[in-house]
């Protein structure tokens, strides 16, 4: 299963995903944490501010459960790394801002002919 986000949504789904105990996860995310990101991503803490987010959902993901296969990404989506990044999944999360990198991420889905998986926040609320 890949997550293509691991801020707000990607951090909550990331979250779930480890006490489930899904056997492989795949974190894409060329973003790192920021200050604003600090009430309301799970895995912004102050002691992660500038830190890669996909270093740190890796990190809580071997600290919960070190059995769990982790790849990450440290990098941004676009139309010719999408398909290489989430190779050999059967799932894959939208958990992303940016309205252009899902444009991407739908046209993939019908590339690798896989059903969407969409998420969005706005604050506390999701969808």
């Amino acid at each position: 299963m890949a997550i293509i986000g691991c801020g707000c949504s990607g951090g909550n789904v990331i979250e779930l995903l480890i006490s489930i105990g899904i056997g492989e996860l795949i974190l894409v995310d060329g973003d790192k944490f920021i200050e604003s990101n600090l009430n309301r991503q799970i895995f912004c803490i102050e002691g992660n501010i500038e830190k890669n987010k996909v270093d740190v959902a890796a990190e809580r993901v071997k600290s919960i459960n070190s059995g769990l296969k982790v790849k990450t990404y440290e990098l941004f989506i676009d139309s010719e790394n999408i398909i290489e990044l989430t190779k050999g999944s059967n799932v894959v999360v939208d958990a992303l801002d940016y309205i252009p990198s899902r444009f991407i991420l739908e046209n993939a889905y019908k590339t690798m002919k896989i059903t969407p998986l969409h998420g969005a926040v706005k604050g506390f609320n999701g969808q």
